[in-house]
């Protein structure tokens, strides 16, 4: 039920920066729009992958619980694939995306590691 929460939390955490990041790989790699969708929503989308791949990492990893890493594996896998379908030559971008969140994550948690529990004073007798 927790990871359940944590997965709508990251859903409406890569909704807001999905179109900035969006931009931003537009400037890399143009993204055309089809018969159906616009160029607009096709770089909402591109943004969402990748902000996905950043908040899922981050999330879990800060306020994962027990097996996330299975958790993380197995919700980056379907973006992971539709990222290889579409643009297989700029995978670098998310698996970038995906480690930056992760690595934020692991400091905030040695941070808080670090304040949470300190070192008691040595007493000398």
């Amino acid at each position: 039920m927790k990871n359940i929460f944590l997965f709508i939390v990251v859903l409406v955490l890569s909704y807001f920066p999905a179109s900035y990041i969006g931009e931003w790989y537009n400037q890399i790699t143009p993204q055309y729009g089809s018969f159906f969708v616009g160029s607009n929503d096709s770089m909402m989308f591109a943004g969402w992958l990748m902000s996905f791949g950043l908040f899922v990492p981050f999330v879990f990893g800060l306020f994962g619980f027990k097996k996330n890493k299975n958790i993380i594996a197995g919700l980056l896998i379907l973006p992971t694939l539709l990222w290889l379908s579409s643009d297989p030559y700029h995978i670098y971008i998310p698996v970038a995306f995906g480690l930056a969140g992760f690595i934020i994550a692991k400091l905030i948690n040695l941070i808080i590691f670090k304040f949470h529990r300190p070192n008691p004073p040595m007493i000398i007798k």
